[in-house]
């Protein structure tokens, strides 16, 4: 596995579908090109009286902005079909016909999940670079990093973490439904998943803690809420990983080279 991962990410890395996904997480460089636009309507940021935003809520601001998008999930769907599918439908699976396939397997799924925190970084580095250089000399903005009330930050942080445990989610449903349907179907299916996900983040309820960002509203409710609501996200993110990855591994173990 250990010499198998740096030469299947490497191919991953070189897919135009993993620079179409990257490219979404630099989303807030839109808002840095509208802001010097004073009668744009873009992505306008209202703050309450008597509160100044910090980086970290512009950061998760934009980044559940650009998860709502819709775009960001089809294009990672598309790339989780190109790693898992490529070599079966160009019939080059023989390729791999002297290593184990469960080892295979795991490279690619692992190799996503990197693009993933890839991803991540992209946006905290994009974010932070057009938040310094540009929000914070706005009125409503403050050049500190948190936000000066812990439940807030928290808060912030329980978006970020959920979002991207929403990307694992989507990945590893993606790595199942590549097997069994065609990529229009797959890529439908992505549009749909990414509706209801939105649907149940924004109305709660017991149905939206199904999914890792059904858990946000939680986390506004406090401290120790923001924790559980983490805490709850990655549960029933685990439970998708294992359920799922071990459908996709053994339909991948049994495709014929």
């Amino acid at each position: 596995m250990k010499n198998l991962f740096p030469a299947v990410f490497d191919s991953v890395w070189k897919r135009k579908e993993t620079k179409i996904y990257l490219a979404f997480a630099c989303f807030p460089l839109i808002y840095l090109v509208a802001s010097f636009f004073g009668d744009s309507n873009f992505y306008q940021i209202q703050v309450e009286e008597g509160l100044k935003l910090p980086f970290i809520e512009f950061w998760s601001m934009f980044f559940e902005g650009t998860d709502s998008l819709i775009l960001p999930t089809m294009a990672l769907f598309f790339l989780t079909i190109s790693v898992f599918k490529r070599e079966v439908d160009d019939h080059t699976l023989f390729l791999y016909k002297d290593l184990n396939r469960k080892q295979i397997f795991w490279a690619k799924y692992w190799s996503l999940i990197v693009i993933i925190l890839v991803f991540l970084g992209i946006s905290f580095l994009v974010s932070l670079g057009v938040f310094y250089t540009r929000v914070i000399h706005m009125d409503f903005a403050t050049a500190a990093f948190f936000n000066s009330i812990l439940a807030d930050t928290l808060a912030s942080a329980t978006v970020l973490v959920a979002i991207s445990l929403k990307a694992v989610v989507s990945m590893t449903i993606a790595s199942v439904l590549c097997f069994y349907w065609n990529t229009g179907a797959t890529l439908v299916s992505a549009i749909a998943l990414s509706i209801v996900m939105l649907i149940t983040t924004a109305t709660g309820g017991p149905i939206g803690l199904l999914f890792p960002t059904g858990y946000q509203k939680m986390a506004w409710t406090g401290s120790r809420a923001a924790l559980l609501a983490i805490a709850g996200a990655s549960i029933v993110t685990l439970f998708y990983v294992l359920v799922l990855t071990h459908i996709s591994r053994k339909k991948f173990s049994q495709l014929e080279f």
